[in-house]
């Protein structure tokens, strides 16, 4: 399949992207800093897959590493909104959170979770936040600067699992389970939303041949360490998989490749009470459903182009860095 990128070399979309350190939040970022259609303005680093204190230095070790030390790390949400620790998963991204990649200690000059307001203040509708962790921080910023947060041009959030099992529970994705309370209210209020769930991005494989094919052409060093961790994990809890899922770098390439996904509308509502069902997300397919008045509807993924996404992957990150 071919690729046109050239025509919109001059067009980049400004991205605010939420980040939780792990494998597939570095490989959406190396993605994001490779593509001529992408500019990142800020990167704002929770707790998730690892600790806050990992993903920011996570994010500035990459930064480091492609030679855009210039682009602000802002430090975000430490644990959920419930004021509970969180579950961190090192056995799927690794010590570290990237795979057999060990960071050298990166300088810990970050901003103020407050420097996102400038962000908002100066984007506005030609910002998109891409979110690709827990949802605590945008919850946050749609309880205190939810006039701020009503004139960003979209959102994209990864998360929740539809009609599907869960990742982490038999009903509910990483992400919602991770803070319940965050995605609930995320998905009642937040305006141009997109959801790019478990169920669509469980099929976004990178495989063995493709990283091998990155690692030639791979001057930061990075892919293969991150992917061969990561697809260890997967292989060993399904011998059949042919690929480790890249939930984060769907939702980025989302942003700019509208050809490549499918979509529906429904509203979302997440399960918030402890139980086997903390997390699940729920949505209402039916053709003939009442839309609620006590929140809003959103797009939600459902199927995307594997053709596309695999050679759109290759033509960016094989030229990058």
């Amino acid at each position: 399949m071919d690729i046109h990128r050239g025509d919109v070399a001059a067009i980049k979309t400004n991205v605010l992207f939420f980040f939780d350190g792990g494998v597939d939040d570095a490989i959406a970022l190396l993605y994001a800093l490779a593509s001529d259609q992408v500019e990142i303005v800020g990167i704002v680093a929770d707790y998730g897959n690892m600790s806050r204190s990992i993903a920011v230095r996570n994010a500035r070790y990459l930064l480091q590493k492609t030679g855009r030390e210039e682009i602000p790390v802002i430090s975000g949400a430490e644990h959920p909104l419930s004021g509970a620790s969180p579950t961190f998963f090192p056995q799927v991204h690794g010590p570290q959170g990237l795979g057999y990649i060990l960071p050298a200690l990166a300088p810990t000059n970050v901003e103020n979770f407050a420097d996102v307001v400038p962000i908002l203040q100066r984007y506005q509708e030609q910002l998109v936040i891409v979110a690709a962790g827990r949802l605590t921080s945008l919850a946050v910023l749609e309880a205190v600067y939810g006039d701020l947060l009503a004139k960003v041009g979209r959102i994209f959030v990864m998360g929740g699992a539809f009609l599907v099992p869960g990742n982490v529970t038999p009903v509910a994705e990483a992400n919602f389970h991770g803070d319940p309370l965050a995605a609930e209210a995320v998905m009642k209020q937040a305006r141009s939303l997109t959801v790019i769930p478990l169920n669509v991005t469980d099929h976004a494989l990178v495989t063995p041949e493709m990283a091998a094919e990155l690692d030639a052409d791979d001057r930061t060093g990075l892919i293969k360490g991150m992917f061969d961790f990561y697809y260890r994990f997967y292989k060993s809890k399904n011998p059949q998989i042919q690929g480790a899922p890249m939930h984060d770098l769907l939702t980025m390439m989302a942003v700019v490749q509208e050809p490549m996904m499918r979509y529906t509308t429904s509203p979302v509502w997440v399960e918030t009470q402890s139980g086997v069902a903390l997390g699940q997300s729920v949505g209402d397919f039916r053709p003939y459903a009442e839309r609620p008045t006590d929140r809003r509807s959103h797009r939600l993924a459902v199927s995307f182009d594997q053709e596309f996404f695999r050679a759109d992957l290759m033509s960016v990150l094989k030229s990058a860095f």
